[in-house]
């Protein structure tokens, strides 16, 4: 699938990938209808902080998507969050995307910000 070309849906998580919270994340991902996107986008510009669940929990939107034929990418990682992913070796599996990439109008939300009501 090209990225130029394909749906993408840019997810906005904007709190800590740490401890049993982090499963919220992979929860609202399996809940996406997979018919709407073929590239899902992370922005992670207000994570500030991950543990080892939050690289499981990454590891296993990853694989939820790769069975659906999905592909995930990690945009705006702050330097702190982008070394420990690297550290773990997790960037060799799931890239980083420039910002650009990451602009659509389907945005969703997680974390301690929710969307405003329409």
């Amino acid at each position: 699938m090209a990225l130029v070309n394909s749906r993408r849906i840019t997810f906005e998580v904007d709190t800590p990938l740490k401890g049993q919270a982090a499963f919220g994340l992979l929860a609202d991902v399996r809940r996406i209808p997979p018919d709407r996107y073929d590239q899902l986008y992370l922005w992670l510009g207000e994570v500030d902080g991950i543990d080892a669940t939050g690289v499981a929990v990454l590891v296993r939107i990853h694989g939820h998507l790769l069975t659906r034929s999905k592909r995930l990418a990690l945009v705006g990682v702050q330097e702190s969050v982008r070394a420990n992913l690297e550290r773990v070796g997790l960037l060799s599996v799931i890239p980083l995307a420039p910002e650009e990439n990451a602009r659509t109008r389907s945005v969703l939300q997680w974390g301690r910000n929710p969307p405003p009501p329409a």
